[in-house]
């Protein structure tokens, strides 16, 4: 009877050892997929300067957005 109880607990643990990396090792595959790709388009840099139409004064942390694309910035000093 203690050679049984012996056994089922040396399964019991086996078991549970085998699941618990199982279930690790699944996720940190999954998070490893997930890589950002380099961008194989490029892009294209403008520099110059937002001003107000009436003041003619430089507007700071004003947001330019690309209309129609998810493209978007905000200016800064």
């Amino acid at each position: 009877m203690l050679a049984q109880n012996k056994l089922l607990a040396k399964n019991l643990l086996n078991s549970s050892l085998l699941l618990f990396a199982l279930i690790f090792g699944f996720q940190n595959s999954c998070f490893a997929t997930n890589k950002i790709e380099n961008d194989t388009i490029g892009f294209f840099k403008y520099k110059g300067k937002v001003i107000d139409s009436k003041t003619k004064k430089v507007l700071i942390f004003a947001s330019l957005t690309v209309n129609g694309t998810n493209i978007s910035t905000v200016t800064n000093t």
